[in-house]
């Protein structure tokens, strides 16, 4: 519908203007309609009628409010704010009320824009080129490349462990359950392009051509005190550890294992088990590069805080039950498994270190 000009013309790009929602790009193949909504949306046209039609207050008022009240059940008309929205770790459930995102297939959409940032990076010097000028524009558009890599992250990530909240009242036509947890196959789409595209040891990647010319812009002492070289492994971790923040957040983890109790089907070892895989399988067999050795260590000391030190009492009991199993079995996994170049082998000597280390302090 994104695509289609005329339901954009009738209905806008977002429900209300009151939303937090991207710039909208096209991706390649799709018709661009608006980059922007240029009018209110359906629910600001609801809002606005309950708020300011006349005659409310006359004899038939109260039948009429009821009326424009009962509404809310339509899709429509979904609307959610600050109050619930998931922009932080751990904060809000419903992962349809967020900033930045688009559609009620966000994941799909995050997973589009993931494309369109991979297109973009493979000409993104072309793009950012002018002559005479020096490379700031390029270094602004490689960070504005990062943030929506970012948020196209974050967004997907806030499906996993999500719970939708449905506020209709007892017994208004078109209410649903209250708490309906995200359904497991939309729960495990998430994590599989969290895999795929953000914790891959290719995530994000651009080329060397690029990289070397991310060069900032110097004014008379920008830079005291600081280096100007790109912080590249730095920034790809940023992102990557704000989706752990999410993931493994004591408030998210302990709702994954209260929502089995009211439907969700996909559980903490499962979602830990898929969550492990997706930071450690794809380079079981072969180097383990730089980016992904970050990762690794991040994701282990990480667990090992679930189970260890302050911060153990944080995590309910079922939580540290998780950590600890996958602990062992990374443990049981690399130090059988040392790799065969030097890099990979000081790296998964590391991690087994750090994992016996942290077991051993709790003993």
């Amino acid at each position: 519908e994104l695509s289609d000009a005329d339901f954009v013309a009738a209905n806008g790009l977002t429900g209300s203007v009151m939303d937090y929602s991207p710039v909208h790009l096209a991706t390649p193949g799709k018709k661009q309609t608006g980059f922007y909504d240029v009018k209110p949306g359906t629910y600001d046209d609801w809002a606005i009628e309950l708020g300011y039609s006349p005659g409310l207050d006359g004899p038939d008022g109260e039948a009429r409010r009821v009326a424009l009240l009962n509404r809310s059940t339509e899709p429509k008309l979904t609307f959610g704010n600050d109050a619930d929205d998931m922009r932080a770790p751990g904060a809000g459930i419903d992962p349809r009320v967020n900033i930045n995102d688009m559609s009620a297939d966000a994941i799909a959409y995050s997973a589009e824009r993931l494309n369109l940032i991979d297109e973009m990076l493979e000409d993104l010097r072309g793009r950012a080129r002018k002559e005479g000028q020096s490379y700031q524009q390029l270094v602004n558009a490689y960070l504005i490349m990062t943030y929506e890599f970012a948020t196209a992250a974050r967004t997907t990530s806030r499906y996993i462990g999500g719970v939708h909240v449905n506020r209709a009242m007892v017994d208004q036509p078109g209410a649903t359950t209250p708490l309906v947890p995200v359904a497991q196959d939309e729960q495990k789409r998430a994590m599989a392009i969290l895999r795929n595209r953000v914790f891959a040891p290719d995530a994000f990647a651009a080329s060397e051509d690029l990289y070397s010319h991310l060069r900032q812009q110097r004014r008379n002492f920008d830079f005291y005190g600081l280096t100007e070289d790109p912080k590249l492994h730095e920034t790809m971790l940023s992102v990557q550890a704000s989706v752990l923040d999410h993931l493994l957040h004591p408030v998210v983890l302990r709702r994954i294992s209260d929502s089995r109790q009211y439907g969700n089907q996909y559980g903490l070892s499962d979602v830990v088990g898929d969550l492990t895989d997706a930071v450690f399988d794809d380079d079981l067999s072969r180097s383990v590069n730089t980016y992904r050795q970050n990762l690794q260590l991040e994701y282990v000391n990480r667990l090992v805080a679930m189970v260890s030190g302050d911060t153990k009492a944080k995590y309910d009991y079922l939580s540290q039950s998780a950590a600890l199993h996958i602990l062992k079995q990374i443990e049981s996994a690399l130090s059988t498994n040392p790799g065969a170049d030097t890099e990979t082998r000081a790296h998964r000597a590391n991690v087994v270190y750090t994992i016996r280390r942290g077991l051993d302090s709790e003993s």
